[in-house]
């Protein structure tokens, strides 16, 4: 398989420097840190010279026509592996206090370089089946900044939990996180977790956005309401792109159910969807997140 390519930040100063009847001469800056380049049409988004090797600063497009316009962008792309850390804890733990314990820890550790890192983290959660039996879930970075907290009744059956993260970092810093869980009432019940994972993955030096909107929204309606929208503006109409999201979301009511979706705006596409009822206490907030391809 070949390596996949990652779109970096176009370099400066494209331009035509010369033609003839049936070709076109592009140049730019010199740029760093990329594995080539492509040159796209600036109409239809269609690579047109491709596997430009890293270094040039300059190319000649033919087997055009003469007295014809063309329109042309160019990408930087690289081939180099991802950088990553990862951490997992598989097997399955158990607490009967009120006390955090860890489920998973990552050490991002020594200083990871600069830049943007996505965070994921996700584990499958379980507690008993009684009404004071509640388990408490989060994922902390640093030891004491709260990401995402849920406290739910799952009555015996595994539900997924899951939490994310841009961390901007600032090449001089390590990092931590952790996956924790506890009981609600000490000692009676009794929590448990399994599967935790955490990964950061540092993102591209473009080609990317996010959203971090901590505000608690409400409505009373049954039709739904954005909370958070990201605008994406793909450079091109053939890139693929990763959303991933996660929320919490509950109900002001302990017998009504509180409904979330992921949603594409532009085709009005639901892409993921939740619907969970807080389990008799209308103050827990219950955790909602996935994946999807653009």
């Amino acid at each position: 398989m070949a390596a996949p390519a990652f779109a970096l930040d176009a370099p400066s100063g494209f331009n035509c420097s010369g033609c003839t009847s049936d070709t076109l001469t592009w140049a730019w800056d010199e740029f760093t840190g990329e594995d080539g380049f492509d040159i796209f049409d600036n109409d239809t988004d269609t690579a047109i010279v491709t596997g430009i090797p890293a270094g040039e600063t300059g190319t000649v497009e033919t087997g055009l026509d003469p007295n014809t316009t063309y329109n042309r962008y160019i990408k930087a792309y690289t081939t180099g592996p991802t950088a990553h850390y990862y951490a997992e804890n598989l097997s399955e733990a158990s607490v009967t206090n009120t006390v955090w314990k860890n489920a998973c820890t990552l050490d991002i550790s020594p200083a990871p370089v600069a830049g943007d890192y996505l965070i994921i983290a996700t584990m499958q959660i379980r507690d008993e089946f009684n009404e004071a039996g509640f388990g408490h879930f989060r994922l902390v970075r640093d030891e004491t900044n709260v990401i995402n907290y849920t406290i739910e009744r799952t009555e015996w059956q595994y539900c997924s939990f899951m939490s994310s993260e841009v961390l901007s970092a600032s090449g001089s810093d390590p990092y931590k996180y952790q996956l924790q869980f506890r009981a609600q009432v000490d000692p009676d019940f009794t929590t448990f977790v399994k599967d935790a994972a955490i990964i950061a993955i540092l993102l591209p030096t473009g080609n990317y956005n996010h959203i971090d909107n901590q505000t608690q929204g409400s409505t009373t309606s049954t039709t739904y309401e954005n909370h958070s929208v990201l605008t994406v503006t793909p450079p091109g109409a053939s890139d693929d792109y990763w959303i991933i999201h996660s929320s919490n979301i509950n109900s002001s009511d302990q017998y009504y159910w509180a409904s979330s979706q992921l949603k594409d705006l532009s085709n009005n596409k639901e892409l993921t969807y939740s619907v969970r009822s807080p389990y008799g206490d209308a103050g827990f907030w219950m955790t909602h997140g996935g994946f999807s391809v653009l």
